[in-house]
């Protein structure tokens, strides 16, 4: 990303992830407010510098090198919702090479979980 800064935040306010791009002189280069909670996650996704920004009960957001929105997505809603986050733990993770977010979710004091992958693709 062309030797600048990328900062993440999330705004107590809106409750809301926030990406900063800040070039070597300190300059704010852009902004990006996403729709995603700060619960989410943010990563470098694929070779072409792309950001991926993925909440772990929710959507998932692509943006290129310039926090242009490429795509949003959500992953498939759960038993979870009706139970409430405090009784699931949850494991998100995405693996560059293979292009694919993975999550797991475990219901807390039972022996039930649940496992969700996504792989991103081209067209």
């Amino acid at each position: 990303m062309n030797g600048h800064l990328i900062l993440t935040y999330f705004s107590r306010n809106t409750r809301h992830i926030n990406l900063v791009e800040v070039d070597t002189s300190g300059s704010v280069v852009r902004r990006y407010r996403s729709s995603l909670s700060e619960n989410s996650f943010v990563d470098v996704a694929h070779s072409y510098d792309r950001i991926i920004i993925t909440e772990p009960l929710g959507g998932t957001e692509l943006l290129d090198s310039e926090f242009n929105l490429l795509g949003t997505c959500c992953l498939p809603q759960d038993a979870n919702v009706t139970l409430g986050l405090s009784n699931w733990l949850i494991h998100l993770h995405y693996n560059r090479e293979r292009n694919e977010i993975a999550r797991f979710l475990h219901a807390v004091g039972t022996q039930s979980g649940m496992l969700t992958t996504f792989r991103l693709v081209e067209e």
